[in-house]
């Protein structure tokens, strides 16, 4: 990787380097978004430092048109990055600088901070939910297990993503928990899984009795049916057949975290569900049954959800009060007092 073509030394390395002892998961965001960023400056001919900057032009204005128009592709298309996904582009970018400032002594105002500082997003709506009889409707969608060897992959993805949106409707884990997990994590007799959540902080979570299940079914029935995984997937839970064209080989990986998005946001608005929604939906969702359950237990919910914060906790009480609002009008309908 370059910065640009003006002698700067190539400093993405150097600075990964420093960032290893983050997660996996975290230095392959950063590296994703920095390396997107500086392709970006190499493009335009511009250094981190501000070098080839047109007259007038600061750095601050640079990374400002950057972020504003930078977009994603999502199933082929371009889209715009969300307010949350701005927000965490900006604050890789300006650790980054906090980087050339403190550890290799750069003599500059760190310009990402800055405009941190200034430029005001709209926060993130904490969204919607699905209500729980909308999520048994989604698990009717689905057909028994194939009780056959030698079923087709499409056949055996579907049982796996049976599982998959249990066990995110049912426990609340988040995505990243759902691909990391591993076989040797579940414990049948005190049905529950040992998830490892962000920072790879490992917490145990219960298992609902459907949901454990599927699970247990999954473990035994389904998953033999994959092709052999490559030794490093060995005994990844969830799994993605692959066949290699050149060798007609058949073989098995981890399931990648987009292919989760993808899954489960097919399933979801396949069974009716807003277009959009995805596995947090499913984590946002169980949030609520669960403060409703608990007669708004905050603490219960942290603990299950593995917030490190419980303010974090605190925001689905919105969602909760507003479904109860909704419920109360819908009686008072159903009665004639209200119009």
């Amino acid at each position: 990787m370059l910065l640009n073509s003006q002698g700067n030394t190539l400093l993405l390395p150097a600075y990964l380097l420093y960032i290893s002892d983050k997660s996996e998961d975290t230095q392959k965001a950063y590296t994703r978004i920095l390396t997107a960023f500086f392709e970006h400056l190499e493009g335009k001919g511009v250094d981190v430092l501000g070098k080839g900057l047109n007259e007038g032009q600061s750095m601050e204005d640079a990374i400002s048109t950057y972020i504003d128009n930078i977009s994603k592709v999502v199933r082929g298309k371009p889209v715009k990055l969300s307010a949350a996904s701005k927000r965490t582009y900006l604050s890789t970018i300006a650790s980054f600088y906090t980087w050339l400032i403190y550890v290799k002594k750069e003599k500059i105002i760190n310009p990402a901070s800055a405009l941190m500082k200034v430029k005001k997003f709209k926060k993130s709506a904490i969204g919607h939910n699905i209500q729980e009889s909308e999520f048994k409707t989604i698990m009717q969608n689905f057909t028994k297990p194939p009780q056959r060897k030698g079923v087709l992959f499409y056949e055996i993805m579907k049982q796996r993503d049976h599982c998959m949106i249990h066990l995110l409707g049912g426990s609340g884990m988040r995505r990243i928990e759902l691909h990391r997990l591993d076989i040797r994590a579940y414990d049948r007799d005190r049905q529950t899984i040992l998830v490892h959540g962000k920072g790879d902080k490992p917490r145990t979570i219960p298992v609902p009795d459907t949901a454990a299940t599927v699970l247990s079914h999954y473990i035994d029935e389904i998953r033999p049916f994959y092709p052999s995984p490559l030794p490093k997937d060995e005994f990844s839970m969830f799994l993605r057949p692959i066949k290699d064209t050149k060798t007609d080989k058949e073989y098995s990986i981890r399931i990648p975290l987009s292919n989760i998005t993808d899954r489960i946001g097919r399933i979801l608005e396949k069974a009716g569900v807003k277009k959009g929604f995805g596995p947090h939906t499913l984590r946002r969702s169980y949030a609520v049954w669960l403060l409703e359950d608990t007669e708004g237990d905050l603490r219960t919910v942290q603990e299950v959800l593995g917030h490190a914060d419980i303010s974090t906790t605190q925001r689905y009480t919105a969602l909760s009060n507003a479904l109860v609002e909704k419920k109360v009008r819908k009686v008072f309908r159903e009665r004639g007092d209200e119009k």
